[in-house]
């Protein structure tokens, strides 16, 4: 009974390997026929050159272009685009993980001092508009001959 499943076993692996070399020459064949018949057109192997990569990269890290226009635009695919970015990259350390937020804490920073920035600015204008309403009171105050500033406290 063992020989016999043995046996058997062995008859369905000699099967399988035949139906899959078969298979296997039957796709061979076909090409064969397409290459003929010239229904058949071998990929085209394109090369890119390392400036090309290397400027595609840095164009990458400094966000004028996303991944997926490098993709539609030269029709590669992300894998691609990624190693070149891996290859050529400055801020990317051979064998380490890089984790890729949003936006860098660097970036952050800086928006949060340009903001700072503008709100001093706004301030500044602002004072500036208070010292010059200001004077223009006191220079009524003193044309009239009287508080304009209590005045118009006290009229509320």
């Amino acid at each position: 009974m063992f020989y016999v499943l043995c046996f058997m076993f062995y008859v369905c692996a000699v099967l399988n390997s035949v139906y899959i070399l078969k298979t296997k020459m039957e796709d061979k064949m076909d090409t064969i026929n397409k290459l003929q018949s010239g229904k058949y057109q071998p990929r085209k192997v394109r090369v890119f050159s390392k400036e090309f990569k290397k400027d595609i990269a840095e164009k990458i890290e400094m966000k004028k272009i996303s991944i997926n226009e490098v993709k539609k635009l030269y029709n590669v695919s992300d894998t691609s685009v990624r190693k070149w970015i891996y290859n050529n990259s400055k801020n990317v350390i051979q064998g380490c993980r890089m984790v890729v937020e949003k936006d860098s804490e660097g970036y952050q920073i800086q928006k949060i001092l340009d903001r700072n920035s503008e709100l001093e600015r706004m301030v500044g204008k602002k004072q500036i508009e208070i010292e010059f309403l200001n004077k223009v009171i006191d220079l009524c105050s003193d044309k009239l001959g009287y508080d304009v500033k209590k005045k118009i406290i006290t009229s509320q």
